[in-house]
C-alpha cells in the first residue's frame, strides 16, 4: 500500500481506507496484491468514487498498463542490515511494525508511508 498524509480533520468517504500511524492520519490511494510466490495478481487506485481494481485476468500484466501506472509482474523483497528493506531495487527504511505490517518510509518522500502487510 502507498499512503500520504492528510489534515487529522479529513473525514473521507466510506469508501477510503484510513490509516494511522505515530499520531498521523493517511490516506491509502494504491494498493498492488501479491500471491505466495510474489506474483501480482491485483490492483487497485484510488478515485474520486472510490478505489478501481484490476485483477490478472484484466490488463494488469499488459506491459504498456504497468508502465504508465509504474507496476511489475513480480515484487522482490529483501532485507538489508539495520532498519532497511529493498522492494524492487528501492531501499527503504522500516519506521514500524504492528502484527503482520511493515510501515516503511523514504526520506526523499516524508509524507508518504508505505506499508508491506504479510498473510499468515
Amino acid at each position: 500500500m502507498t499512503a500520504h498524509t492528510v489534515h487529522e480533520v479529513y473525514n473521507g468517504i466510506g469508501t477510503d481506507s484510513i490509516i494511522r500511524f505515530k499520531g498521523k492520519k493517511y490516506f491509502v490511494n494504491w494498493i498492488e496484491d501479491y500471491d505466495e510466490k510474489g506474483s501480482l495478481s491485483k490492483f487497485s487506485m484510488w478515485k474520486p468514487l472510490g478505489y478501481l481494481e484490476f485483477f490478472e485476468k484484466d490488463v494488469i500484466h499488459d506491459r504498456k498498463f504497468q508502465q504508465t501506472h509504474g507496476l511489475r509482474d513480480t515484487l522482490e523483497y529483501r532485507a538489508l542490515k539495520g532498519n532497511k528493506v529493498q522492494l524492487n531495487g528501492v531501499v527503504y527504511s522500516i519506521k514500524g511494525t504492528d502484527k503482520d505490517r511493515l510501515y516503511l518510509g523514504r526520506s526523499s518522500e516524508k509524507e508518504k508511508l508505505y506499508v508491506l502487510e504479510f498473510e499468515k
